[in-house]
């Protein structure tokens, strides 16, 4: 059997340096409930399906998103996924759990 495998170039970034970015458009794929509870502030929360089935509505191919999840693995699913389709996408490594151990 053949199998055909895409390989996507993923972008990454830690969470100091998101941090040093001008506003950048954070997207927080967590549940509703775990982003009311805490979450990296000015960020946007689109749960991870929701995401997955209508970013054609919620998102631009020409702004920049910083994908942030509870660990990072969701995060680089959807970044691999949305980049796919032609998104300007970058995984939060670590996700908000990196953000809560670094005390931010």
């Amino acid at each position: 059997r053949l199998y055909h495998i895409v390989v996507v170039d993923m972008r990454e970034i830690g969470i100091k340096e998101l941090l040093k970015l001008n506003n950048p458009l954070i997207i927080d794929i967590r549940s509703h409930n775990s982003f009311l509870e805490e979450h990296i502030p000015h960020s946007i929360n689109i749960p991870y399906l929701e995401l997955i089935i209508e970013y054609p509505k919620k998102l631009r191919k020409d702004i920049i998103y910083y994908i942030c999840c509870e660990e990072g693995q969701k995060g680089r699913e959807v970044v691999n996924y949305l980049s796919l389709k032609g998104y300007k996408v970058v995984n939060v490594m670590g996700g908000y759990e990196a953000y809560k151990n670094n005390r931010y």
